[in-house]
């Protein structure tokens, strides 16, 4: 059987337009969100329509394939703006910290009584026992065992540790979270004293509180001064939960958010003396 020219020229037609369709479809999956909402979903999906309507011309089918392919380039172009956009945005967030903590450091410097020793944070050890990080300064920088280790963080200047090892280029601050880590502390007000040990869940607990302490949370705790560590005064958290471990225990425990979150922290500021 013989094939006319006007059969393979029809066949030929039919394919391109199943082709097309296919190509269009294609294009519309990948749309996202955004190029959702610059509304141009109907431009991709006119020549699909075009194929329902017997009125329309095959010329002006693909003259809205091409149209369609225009937006595609549109809709990439807007994608990468869009990309430019996030990482300017994450720029200039990373420049206000940087600024942040300068002038942290500054007013630390000029309202506290203390020469200062500035270190950055290189590396943590946040593990189930040992709560710790490293800084960049060693005992060449004159740094030495039991320096108290401050943290600013959200305006607020508040004891961090001490320097538990020490080596040439850098040393490591147990946190006051650890469990190893004692603090005499006081709280505020009521002027409670008590012994505070950190915990493996980052909070940290001051034990053995006389049963008729008028404590609440919320109460500010203070470093007391007691055992010679720790300077006085400095600020440590404040008081999240009061507990009584048992009906018949003898005193209440208290537990302290600190100030310090040393996963946000990326300087650390050691006290080498009393300002001359």
């Amino acid at each position: 059987m013989r094939i006319s020219s006007k059969s393979i020229k029809n066949g030929a037609v039919f394919l391109a337009l199943f082709i097309a369709a296919a190509v269009l479809i294609r294009l519309e999956i990948r749309f996202n969100p955004v190029v959702r909402q610059l509304k141009i979903k109907h431009n991709f999906l006119a020549p699909f329509s075009l194929l329902t309507s017997a009125n329309t011309s095959i010329g002006g089918f693909f003259r809205s394939i091409k149209y369609g392919f225009t937006w595609e380039r549109e809709k990439n172009a807007y994608i990468r703006e869009i990309g430019k956009m996030e990482v300017a945005i994450s720029a200039l967030k990373s420049l206000e910290e940087e600024n942040s903590n300068l002038k942290m450091m500054l007013d630390i410097k000029n309202n506290f009584s203390y020469d200062l020793l500035f270190g950055s944070i290189i590396k943590y050890n946040p593990g189930n026992w040992t709560h710790s990080l490293y800084i960049n300064r060693g005992s060449r920088d004159g740094v030495k065992p039991g320096m108290v280790a401050l943290s600013a963080e959200k305006g607020i200047v508040a004891l961090a540790g001490k320097v538990l090892n020490i080596w040439d280029e850098h040393s490591e601050i147990l946190l006051i979270t650890d469990q190893e880590c004692g603090v005499s502390v006081t709280v505020r007000p009521g002027g409670v004293d008590g012994i505070m040990m950190g915990k493996s869940d980052g909070l940290c607990r001051i034990k053995y509180l006389p049963l008729n302490s008028a404590l609440k949370a919320g109460d500010e705790v203070l470093v007391s001064g007691k055992g010679g560590v720790y300077n006085y005064g400095l600020k440590v958290g404040k008081i999240a939960k009061i507990i009584r471990p048992g009906e018949s225990a003898p005193y209440l425990e208290a537990d302290v958010l600190p100030f310090l979150t040393s996963y946000k922290l990326s300087h650390i500021y050691l006290i080498k003396g009393a300002q001359q």
